[in-house]
């Protein structure tokens, strides 16, 4: 099972505490990504990876990444296609917590939020500060998603937790416990 947190803790572990290479290493791991899904099908196994690591090496000379960051970025990459572990699916989550572990290190929590609402920049900032004052963070990273199926209320994430507060959600969970109900004599 894939699970990108482990595999982006090796990742910076194995940068250490050289922040430039951490930062290198995310922007170069992006980039390797952008250019990696525009390659037709899905690389897989030991002679794609052999493939895969030419072009990126090729390519981060020709864009300028030369440093351990970007040594690591590419091992990780042909790594996760050598493993067959190499899906769209997976490197998006590579890149997302490729940016809470940055953010984290800055100082930075992030949160998700989805809402049935459309939010302006008002909106935002009034949540953020909200966040900032219940939650101790100085510098909050807002990511806003409009999402019109939950009818009224909002989904939040931050990390590993998830609080639903929709109304579609509230609505499912009325629904199964009055199904539930149903072998009580009254």
């Amino acid at each position: 099972m894939f699970t990108a947190d482990r595999w982006i803790s090796a990742f910076v572990n194995v940068l250490g505490e050289d922040k430039t290479a951490i930062e290198e290493g995310s922007q170069a791991l992006k980039a390797m990504i952008l250019a990696i899904r525009k390659i037709p099908g899905t690389p897989s196994g030991r002679v794609s990876a052999l493939k895969l690591e030419a072009m990126i090496r090729l390519s981060m000379k020709e864009t300028g990444f030369s440093g351990k960051g970007t040594e690591y970025a590419c091992r990780l990459l042909v790594l996760l296609v050598r493993k067959r572990m190499y899906t769209s699916r997976n490197l998006t989550a590579l890149l997302e917590e490729i940016e809470r572990v940055i953010d984290e290190r800055h100082g930075v929590l992030s949160v998700k939020i989805d809402s049935p609402f459309i939010l302006d920049e008002k909106n935002q900032a009034d949540i953020i500060e909200a966040l900032k004052r219940n939650l101790g963070f100085k510098e909050i990273k807002l990511v806003y998603n409009y999402d019109p199926e939950l009818i009224g209320g909002y989904r939040l994430r931050i990390g590993d937790i998830s609080v639903d507060a929709s109304l579609r959600f509230l609505l499912h969970q009325m629904t199964a416990h009055l199904e539930g109900i149903g072998g009580f004599i009254w």
